[in-house]
């Protein structure tokens, strides 16, 4: 496999443990259309049909991220949004 399909697998498994962080299902607020756009287009800036397809991808056979990406995201996030670190959920179990 060449490093721009590793790339993109990578890139896929990461918006994927973004969205475990914030997805609640069953609650409206923190649905994935919703975590996309609060939190998935502005760092990855991609579209919803682009983020709905990586949702859908099966990327179990990489490593999960290390704690400094899942830091680097949540920082993103943090300065993304404008709000602290504890108030945006982030904290979740991944």
């Amino acid at each position: 496999m060449s490093n721009k399909a590793d790339n993109l697998l990578y890139r896929i498994k990461a918006v994927q443990t973004l969205d475990r962080m914030y997805y609640r299902k069953g609650d409206r607020y923190y649905s994935h259309h919703r975590v996309w756009q609060n939190h998935a287009r502005r760092i990855f800036g991609i579209n919803y049909t682009t983020y709905a397809n990586y949702l859908r991808q099966d990327v179990s056979q990489l490593p999960d991220l290390m704690e400094g990406a899942l830091r680097t995201v949540r920082v993103l996030d943090e300065l993304l949004n404008g709000r602290p670190e504890e108030d945006s959920g982030a904290e979740r179990e991944v």
